[in-house]
């Protein structure tokens, strides 16, 4: 896999490994926008270290802590610098319970932090000890993540279907609305998590959207202008229906990827 250019940030990921300073026996990957070619001018650049020694910033870092790791901020540089320490021990268990989670059909308990780093994992670049690193990544149930937490979006879209028609019938057309939307949202997450797109933050929806469909789709394109508010319908009911009518649409095909 290519390791994309940092060129645009003045930096290298030589440059990078340079001011992260991990141990030698670490296992260094990049993950996040950057990597997975979502990046804009106010990504960072986040990398994430495996070790089993420990690891301490220096001056020019914030750390913040996790229950299962430290994310330190290397400050100073044209971009935001990145790095979640991980101990490796406590990463194989975490990886131990997504795997049995994924098994009993539970994933709907993880948070959207251990969604990312198990998405993270498996669409990360080696930086440094790749041989360590793709050893981790083949531990990965990928496809049973995939297709778990494709199902829960779905069902989730279902829920807020349900919400929507319920507070139309009572005429509540404000709540009808906002339920449709989420249905709307969360239809298109679980189609999208169905292809292996299970990046959990809703700001690349549209990105992640455009990886896979093109623009020119008329369910895609029907879909941006109900979500952002181009379309011309008149009334807030119309608007409510038709996105209601396009969610069970996309469901259907998402439910069809995960049979």
């Amino acid at each position: 896999m290519k390791i994309p250019t940092l060129d645009k940030y003045g930096l290298s990921y030589e440059k990078v490994l340079e001011i992260i300073q991990p141990h030698k026996e670490d296992i260094v990957f990049i993950s996040g926008s950057i990597a997975e070619g979502f990046s804009n001018e106010g990504s960072d650049v986040d990398i994430y270290i495996i070790t089993k020694e420990g690891y301490e910033g220096n001056a020019n870092t914030h750390a913040k802590e996790f229950s299962y790791g430290v994310e330190y901020t290397f400050l100073g540089y044209e971009c935001l610098i990145s790095a979640f320490v991980i101990n490796g021990d406590m990463l194989y268990n975490i990886i131990y319970n997504i795997e049995e989670k994924i098994k009993s059909n539970q994933l709907v308990e993880l948070n959207n932090k251990l969604i990312e780093l198990y998405h993270r994992l498996y669409r990360g670049i080696s930086l440094q000890n790749n041989q360590e690193f793709v050893h981790i990544k083949n531990k990965l149930d990928f496809e049973g993540f995939m297709m778990g937490l494709s199902k829960n979006r779905l069902v989730y879209s279902e829920n807020r279907h349900d919400d929507a028609i319920g507070a139309l019938n009572s005429n509540d057309l404000l709540t009808a609305f906002i339920s449709s939307k989420v249905s709307l949202e969360k239809s298109v997450d679980g189609l999208l998590c169905a292809h292996g797109e299970t990046n959990p933050s809703d700001k690349w929806l549209f990105k992640r959207l455009l990886s896979i469909y093109r623009i020119d789709c008329d369910w895609v394109k029907e879909f941006i202008d109900l979500y952002t508010g181009e379309n011309k319908l008149v009334t807030l009911e119309e608007k409510t229906k038709e996105m209601l009518r396009l969610a069970n649409l996309i469901r259907m095909k998402g439910y069809q990827l995960i049979k």
